[in-house]
């Protein structure tokens, strides 16, 4: 199975003890157009709604069924999408992400 990071960032996989496997480099990058709404104080702070529209940088499916790596955001966005995952749960080293240990996807 081949997997195409779409992700700003090299994708770091980690083995079951924490060490890297295999590194995916990044090969474009697909995004959501952020929409941000007017700012508010509320309780002595700033508010911001935003919201998230049209999916970019996001290719059609692969007919030979490649999976893609997105932000959770675009998968999100995507619902009825079935190729596309974003990094599931991380291993950090003084507060940054080095690496994940496997894979999440929409639940459906």
């Amino acid at each position: 199975m081949k997997f195409i990071n779409l992700t700003p960032h090299q994708i770091k996989v980690l083995d079951a003890e924490g060490n890297v496997d295999t590194i995916i480099e990044s090969t474009g990058e697909a995004r959501c157009e952020q929409i941000d709404g007017e700012p508010k104080q509320v309780g002595g702070f700033t508010v911001k709604p935003r919201s998230y529209g049209n999916v970019t940088g996001l290719p059609a499916p692969d007919p030979q069924g490649a999976i893609f790596i997105v932000s959770q955001i675009v998968a999100q966005a995507c619902p009825d999408r079935y190729d596309l995952v974003w990094p599931g749960d991380v291993k950090r080293e003084n507060g940054n992400i080095i690496g994940c240990y496997n894979f999440c996807c929409v639940q459906k």
